[in-house]
């Protein structure tokens, strides 16, 4: 078992580590993955010698990784803008200074939405890394120093960042046009025709999908087929697909049995479409940005291929929703793509359905289609989506496009629930519109760019019943409204955020008040930096505007007062980026205040941190000093910050904590590293009996609790402008996090 964030080996060097030596002369080396088979389970089950009939020199081991495939269950290796800047060049970057690439908007929605998905597994992340570093296109030392092969690299930040780099080259059209499926046997066909390695995808229980790398092809008698794959399920486990020829059927076992004595394995045959494949060469073309507004070639797969030009690519518009369901479009002219009652349906010219590898949740597909024409914008189009029969789950729904996007975050998604959505793209009137299936509160985000200038609008406090509307949108003199029938009585939350060549200004306030189907408008045209913004506000919906609100800017933090962690992070943590440093202060200050809880902070911390904000650890010790905390809630910040080891300790040394305490937080980290790495190990070990297709867990081990809405005390002097927090400069002489 391996323990990510070495707690436990710290836990039995108290004594020498912290009590005796202070900190002095002791390892924190990372310790090894110990993937072992269930008793009962035979390894590929090898019974007979085959026929070989197709055979690359990719072997399990070692040019498989040693460590298991994954969730959520490690957010430090998420997709970061480092790794998107790589594949992608400069275009996602809204400013880039000293090599350091602050996200455009578009981005930064991108990045969440991949990061979103593979919280179900990063098995196609896996299944393109070990290929590359099989075909030497990447060496194993940039990833873990003194590897020689694909097995000797830990399970470190480098490799699972590389990891999911290499996940999100699926959702490209230049990777998914050259799908190719077919039935079983036509698959068998053309693995023995193409003769080399691929990205091999299977399908079972409503949609489940898994990507492994299919490495060889054997025949055993007459029909029989094996095709041998690699599955970072099972590391370092012969396995193999088994298809019958005569009855065009395949079968595969995801517990790592033999596929014919497990009775819960995955099956299909020539009509339920269930294996395809990507050639593994696929995936060294380069690769357009689908979110930039102009395609570019300067990214990692670019460079990788100077002799080939790109091809341009028209601007396409992406669907994501990261749970399981039927997500249907309709476009202006009745036309469909999607799912509905179990029919698939691709009817817009051009559209296409992605389906993503990611065995943890069923119906998973990426709807793409043509991106519409500002200019000639033609209606509205119309998008469902009727959540599985499950338990109730959060998740987000965006739509992408070149210029443009939106997004729906943080909606509860009950069993059956629908919820509706639509867009109008035009030159004079560019709209969004949401009705929920049920109660939500929502964070409602639009991007848009115009004339250079790009902005990011963000919406919370939303307090939707069904049958109730909300609508975004902005028309040709850059003025936005907001309208619709669920605004909280308490007052909605906003932010503003600005980009141009003369820099990044944020706006937020959470004082709007707006009676049922009243209009208001928001006018940039002479907004400054730190000032106040116009409103116009038209209370009977006459398309009148009345009068004007003069509503000062609040700063990102004061909107936490009236948040819960969930829509803390929905909502602000796309502000990280572009915060400043008194911003991230009065931020910090903020979460002094009391109200969440201390698992919930240090969540919070790592999210905008891990997004950009500077934070060093000055911050954190005055932070958790000033919470008075017990030694538990020391332990439960501290382990949801998701540190390094050295980051650790140094940490552990500037809270000058007493050798007693030391020892119970020392003792209480390694008691939460024992659970999560107990939870995180089995949740893609099937070996106890059938995989549907759900999570095994509904969340991972305390202390993550996402769910209390915080109280804080009475606001204190001058606390809406955050001018006197409770640290004003930081000190000299303390290092920064180190987040790679």
């Amino acid at each position: 078992m391996m323990y990510r964030r070495g707690y436990w080996p710290l836990f039995h060097m108290v004594g020498c580590m912290f009590i005796l030596a202070l900190l002095a002369g002791c390892d924190l080396g990372a310790s090894g993955s110990d993937t072992t088979m269930p008793d009962d389970a035979t390894p590929g089950g090898i019974q007979a010698t085959p026929q070989v009939i197709f055979s690359s020199p990719f072997s399990i081991e070692p040019d498989g990784f040693s460590f298991r495939n994954y969730g959520f269950g490690y957010p430090e290796g998420d997709l970061t803008i480092a790794e998107v800047h790589q594949l992608f060049g400069d275009s996602v970057c809204a400013t880039l200074e000293s090599g350091v690439c602050i996200p455009t908007p578009a981005a930064q929605l991108w990045i969440d939405t991949m990061n979103n998905y593979m919280t179900a597994g990063h098995c196609a992340g896996f299944t393109v890394l070990s290929y590359r570093l099989f075909n030497d296109q990447l060496e194993q030392s940039a990833f873990t120093p003194n590897a020689v092969t694909t097995y000797d690299v830990l399970q470190e930040v480098p490799a699972m960042r590389a990891i999911a780099q290499n996940y999100v080259l699926q959702v490209l059209e230049e990777v998914w046009s050259k799908t190719v499926e077919g039935s079983p046997r036509q698959i068998i066909d053309e693995l023995i025709r193409l003769q080399e390695p691929v990205d091999i995808g299977i399908f079972g229980p409503d949609n489940a999908g898994h990507s492994m790398v299919a490495y060889a092809v054997d025949k055993l008698g007459e029909d029989l087929y094996w095709i041998r794959v690699y599955d970072s399920n099972w590391p370092g486990v012969d396995t193999y697909i088994e298809v019958n020829y005569a009855e065009n059927t395949w079968r595969y076992s995801m517990n790592g049995m033999t596929p014919s004595e497990d009775p819960n394995a995955w099956t299909g045959d020539a009509q339920s479409n269930s294996l395809m494949f990507i050639p593994l060469s696929a995936y060294n073309q380069p690769v357009a940005c689908p979110f930039c507004n102009e395609n570019n070639t300067t990214g990692l797969l670019a460079k990788r291929a100077s002799l080939r030009a790109l091809t341009a690519l028209s601007p396409r518009m992406y669907v994501f929703i990261s749970a399981g369901g039927d997500l249907l479009i309709v476009d202006p002219q009745g036309q469909k793509l999607g799912s509905e009652a179990g029919q698939l349906y691709t009817e817009i010219p051009g559209s296409s359905l992605i389906r993503l590898r990611g065995a943890l949740f069923s119906n998973f597909y990426a709807a793409t289609f043509p991106q519409p024409s500002l200019e000639n914008g033609s209606g509205a189009y119309n998008m469902t989506f009727t959540s599985q029969p499950a338990a109730s789950t959060y998740a987000d729904w965006r739509v992408l496009g070149q210029g443009v996007g939106f997004s729906l975050e943080n909606l509860d998604l009950t069993n059956g629930m629908n919820e509706q959505f639509s867009f109008i793209p035009d030159a004079y009137l560019l709209q969004m519109s949401y009705s929920p299936g049920g109660e939500q509160h929502p964070i409602l985000k639009m991007f848009y760019q115009d004339n250079g200038v790009t902005y990011l609008i963000g919406i919370g406090d939303l307090d939707l019943q069904a049958g109730n509307t909300i609508n975004f949108a902005v028309d040709d003199t850059n003025l936005i409204t907001i309208s619709g029938n669920g605004f909280s009585d308490d007052g909605v939350s906003l932010f503003i955020v600005r980009i141009s060549s003369a820099g990044i200004s944020i706006y937020t306030t959470n004082e709007l008040y707006l009676p049922a189907n009243a209009v208001l408008g928001i006018s940039f045209t002479m907004w400054t930096e730190g000032g106040p913004v116009d409103f116009l506000t038209d209370l009977d919906g006459d398309g009148l505007y009345e009068d004007y609100l003069y509503l000062g800017n609040l700063g990102p933090a004061f909107l936490m007062k009236n948040l819960s962690p969930n829509e803390v992070v929905s909502l602000l943590t796309d502000l990280a980026p572009y915060m400043n440093s008194s911003e991230t202060l009065d931020l910090v200050s903020v979460l002094s205040y009391g109200g969440f809880l201390p698992g919930d902070i240090g969540t919070i911390l790592y999210t905008f941190m891990s997004r950009g904000m500077s934070l060093d650890f000055s911050m954190v010790s005055s932070l958790i000093s000033s919470l008075d905390l017990s030694p538990d809630g020391i332990a439960d910040l501290i382990f949801n910050l998701n540190l390094s080891d050295a980051d650790l300790v140094t940490l552990l040394e500037s809270l000058d904590l007493s050798p007693d305490v030391l020892e119970l937080v020392v003792g209480r980290l390694a008691e939460l590293e024992a659970l999560e790495a107990q939870w995180l190990e089995e949740e893609f070990d099937n070996a106890d009996g059938g995989y549907s297709g759900q999570p095994r867990y509904s969340a991972p081990p305390p202390p993550f609790s996402t769910t209390m809405t915080p109280t804080f005390p009475p606001t204190p002097t001058g606390m809406p402008t955050f001018s006197s927090g409770y640290m004003t400069t930081t000190p000299t002489g303390f290092p920064t996090f180190s987040y790679p």
